[in-house]
């Protein structure tokens, strides 16, 4: 009987051990099918070879359920001219609340220039406390120099529009030290929207002794129906074109050219003087002149894309809400930089990739006339 109960003990321990290593390696082999299955993902594709395996994945489908997929596109392409019609309306009411604005950036003007010297008034909203941690390791007292001469006498609010522009990182990288003297006459930025689907930004500037004009201006051009070659990339309307102005400089005070010396290849005895670009936020005022995607290079693409969004950035942030980036009250928006991540998985740049992630977030805080361009970013026509 013992003998027989410890047979029986051994057959169940030898069972349940091989159930066990079956189990083991049945757990091993679904696994590893599993992660085979999880290997290969179309969204970890680059777009291109995404696009292909799609459409070879589509084509290889019986014929009665490619038509049903024929048909709902076309359902798709009726619900996209509904959307176009949709921002259309937004964009009516961004030209009717642009013209309610005036009066607030006419407001701003006079106290920021100091033709108008307001009476005293109380806060309307609850100062926050002050983290004495966020300093840092900067030496603000250098920075603070040029106002330190500020008496209660000073009129308006000296370089204003200087520190709002040196405050906004995809504007401020472009301020260089030769620029300031001159952005310390600006005295106003304002939007106008013009007519048909296009919106100015306008510059305007105390006498200087750079140039003569007193208004340099910046328009933008942007489409709202779907582009008929690619009408499922639609996504809103986007900026396909920018117009700078003349700038009349005075003599030798032009700031985006410099002169350099160099000596000669003819005569190694001989130095030459010659006129060369620098970097100037007043190249602003100049954009690229061929601006079609299709017959610019990758570098022109990229440069066409900073353009347009620092158009946006103008329209939607920095006029509406400047003097909250003069306190700092509003966080940094680089509309490009949730780009950064994507850039690896999406098309992008200036051939009509998606945007969207931390930039879209943002942009939605500004007003409703800011949605009207959210696809905009990063992503030119």
């Amino acid at each position: 009987m013992a003998d027989s109960s410890n047979s029986n003990m051994d057959n169940v321990v030898k069972s349940s051990t091989e159930s066990g290593s079956s189990s083991e390696a049945s757990t091993f082999t679904d696994e590893k099918a599993d992660k085979k299955v999880r290997k290969f993902q179309p969204a970890l594709l680059d777009p291109a070879e995404r696009r292909h395996f799609l459409h070879e994945m589509v084509k290889s489908f019986p014929q009665s359920i490619k038509d049903r997929i024929t048909v709902l596109k076309n359902i798709q392409l009726e619900q996209i001219a509904i959307d176009s019609e949709f921002y259309k309306e937004i964009n009516n009411l961004e030209v009717k609340y642009v013209a309610k604005f005036q009066k607030f950036y006419d407001q701003r003007f006079e106290i920021v220039s100091g033709k108008y010297d307001p009476p005293e008034q109380d806060p309307k909203w609850k100062e926050p406390p002050c983290d004495e941690n966020a300093k840092g390791d900067h030496d603000h007292d250098q920075a603070f120099n040029d106002y330190k001469n500020l008496t209660n006498d000073s009129i308006g609010i000296p370089s204003f529009w200087l520190e709002v522009l040196r405050s906004v990182d995809v504007v401020g990288h472009l301020v260089q030290d030769h620029d300031v003297p001159i952005l310390r006459k600006l005295i106003d930025v304002r939007e106008k929207c013009g007519e048909g689907n296009s919106f100015t930004i306008e510059f305007n500037f105390e006498r200087n002794d750079y140039f003569t004009d007193e208004v340099l201006t910046k328009k933008y051009f942007f489409n709202i129906e779907p582009n008929k070659k690619i009408p499922f990339q639609y996504d809103g309307p986007i900026i396909w074109k920018s117009e700078g102005c003349l700038i009349h400089w005075k003599k030798d005070m032009n700031l985006t050219l410099e002169t350099v010396n160099k000596i000669s290849k003819d005569d190694a005895n001989k130095i030459i003087f010659k006129t060369v670009p620098r970097r100037s936020f007043f190249h602003f005022f100049n954009p690229p002149l061929e601006q079609n995607t299709e017959s610019i290079d990758k570098d022109m693409k990229e440069a066409l894309n900073v353009d347009y969004d620092l158009g946006l950035v103008f329209r939607s942030r920095i006029i509406p809400r400047a003097v909250l980036y003069f306190t700092g009250e509003l966080p940094e928006v680089d509309p490009c930089a949730c780009n950064e991540d994507e850039s690896d998985s999406d098309e992008g740049g200036a051939a009509g990739g998606d945007a969207g992630g931390d930039a879209a977030t943002a942009f939605d805080a500004a007003t409703l006339g800011a949605n009207l361009l959210l696809s905009n970013q990063c992503k030119p026509q």
